[in-house]
């Protein structure tokens, strides 16, 4: 977690500070296209596939249409749907140790026109730009990764276009040490789950109307209606959907939805 110089950590501020949550394949970083050498995270997810279960659940794999923007459980439970809760959760491991061994190494491959692996999607970084000019003009507004991937590829990647992390990021991992393993898109507990760490982060334990305050002044931002929408909707949050046909006018939606440049708190 990164410190928050625009929005102190006390129970007080917490009242009138926002949060956009977002989730970070497709959404902030292009990771589904594919680096200089080839691999992206679909790519990577095959060989890791490839690696754990072998040639012919590899074949399955593929002709059920692949990743289909699926957390890794979700592809276990695909190739491995008879085996006990203890070896899913080791072929789990397995195959998360494999893919992120693969793309680990590719971030910051340079490609001709001298940008990097993963690229962030055509305006984010604008984005980021009117946020901390809200926040410079007394905005309350932190920012939270939720997404299916993992924490040390994303902290990577942020390292990488050497622009700072936002305050919180939940991936694979922070449900793991949770103790909701086996959660993923679209249940809302990933949404509590959110809201608790970023409440957390101000020294609150949310209460059912904690929760309820937070929810109001949460936006999620997503690619995917049907994993990142419905978990929005099954929530009860306010959704914005990141277009891959036109993330730079998607993201400069957010910013005017959010009224950037008009500095006013949501108490």
């Amino acid at each position: 977690m990164t410190s928050k110089e625009h929005s102190p950590n006390s129970s007080e501020s917490f009242r009138t500070t926002r949060l956009i949550a977002q989730d970070f394949d497709g959404t902030i970083a292009q990771t589904f296209q594919k680096s200089p050498s080839g691999i992206g995270v679909e790519e990577a997810t095959e060989q890791a596939v490839d690696q754990v279960f072998g040639p012919l659940s590899t074949d399955r794999y593929r002709n059920n249409g692949g990743l289909r923007n699926r957390a890794p459980l979700e592809v276990v439970q695909e190739l491995s749907p008879l085996v006990s809760a203890q070896e899913i959760q080791s072929l789990l491991a397995r195959l998360i140790v494999s893919k992120l061994d693969i793309l680990m190494t590719e971030i910051g491959t340079t490609f001709d026109d001298g940008t990097v692996w993963p690229r962030p999607v055509a305006g984010y970084i604008e984005f980021l730009e009117s946020l901390q000019q809200a926040r410079t003009e007394g905005q309350h507004i932190d920012t939270l990764i939720l997404s299916s991937g993992h924490e040390p590829f994303i902290k990577k990647v942020y390292e990488t276009w050497d622009i700072t992390e936002p305050e919180y990021i939940i991936g694979q991992e922070t449900t793991e040490e949770r103790g909701l393993g086996n959660v993923v898109k679209p249940s809302s507990t990933l949404m509590k789950l959110a809201h608790r760490v970023w409440s957390e982060g101000y020294g609150l334990s949310p209460s059912f109307i904690g929760f309820q305050l937070a929810k109001s002044r949460t936006l999620y931002v997503g690619d995917d209606d049907n994993k990142d929408g419905q978990l929005a909707r099954n929530s009860g949050v306010k959704f914005a959907l990141i277009e891959s046909s036109d993330t730079a006018e998607a993201w400069k939606k957010v910013a005017n939805d959010l009224q950037f440049g008009n500095n006013h708190d949501n108490a």
